[in-house]
């Protein structure tokens, strides 16, 4: 990248928001924004504090895209993950999540089942590979220090069109009347 934005704290989630905003009108701008960042938006949305950036963008001259060529080179990476919680514990969680939503208390839940673990290896040799199982239009790799964030998600959380926004959302939407 020719330059990293980054946002450690909720003072700096929309400065390097709007950073990124006006970079992405001359370069590709790629990252993300976790949601540990809800509270810089509405100071009612509280999250569980991370260690992690809540923001960062690389910003690029170009991009490219994966070639089949990439695949064939992919050596498997060594990957060990556990479950943080056990599975009778997430069951009862799905349990209350179920009566939640027949009670109207909510309409929708991202419930997650978190793993942990480590690899030995590449983190693109991890992406290679999950995304050789699970093709998608919008498999991306952010390394950032001494992290990596891996997805092969089908969604498109947004991309500028013009004056248009667009965005391809896997769950939770309906049609607005």
């Amino acid at each position: 990248p020719k330059a990293i934005l980054v946002a450690r704290t909720l003072d700096d989630v929309e400065g390097v928001l709007k950073a990124a905003e006006a970079a992405a009108e001359q370069h590709r701008v790629v990252g993300y924004v976790a949601y540990e960042a809800a509270g810089a938006f509405d100071p009612a949305l509280v999250a569980y504090r991370s260690h992690q950036p809540l923001a960062v963008f690389g910003v690029f001259d170009k991009v490219s895209a994966l070639s089949p060529s990439d695949q064939d080179q992919a050596e498997a990476p060594r990957v060990l993950l556990k479950p943080k919680i056990e599975y009778s514990k997430y069951a009862q969680q799905i349990g209350r999540v179920k009566k939640a939503l027949q009670a109207g208390d909510s309409y929708q839940v991202n419930l997650t089942y978190p793993l942990s673990g480590q690899f030995e290896g590449d983190p693109l040799q991890i992406l290679l590979k999950m995304y050789e199982a699970q093709p998608t239009p919008f498999a991306a790799l952010c390394c950032f220090e001494d992290s990596a964030i891996v997805s092969v998600s089908p969604e498109l959380f947004f991309r500028l069109e013009g004056n248009h926004i667009a965005t391809e959302p896997m769950k939770g939407t309906a049609a607005r009347f």
